[in-house]
């Protein structure tokens, strides 16, 4: 028998499961940080490459 039929279309009821990626609670924290590094240098060098730079972590706490 195919694994994608159900046992028994009169009763759906076992057929119902939690999906393996299925989180009931999520909490995402996000930001960003602009890296001063080389930001007013006069060399152009430094400013547009060296400099301008920008950090963003991510942190993601989810429910087993």
């Amino acid at each position: 028998m195919s694994q994608r039929r159900v046992q028994d279309f009169g009763n759906l009821t076992p057929e119902k499961a939690a999906l393996a990626l299925d989180r009931r609670q999520r909490l995402t924290l996000s930001g960003v940080y602009d890296v001063p590094f080389f930001k007013d240098s006069k060399n152009w060098f430094y400013k547009n490459i060296s400099g301008n730079w920008q950090a963003s972590p991510a942190l993601i706490f989810e429910s087993p």
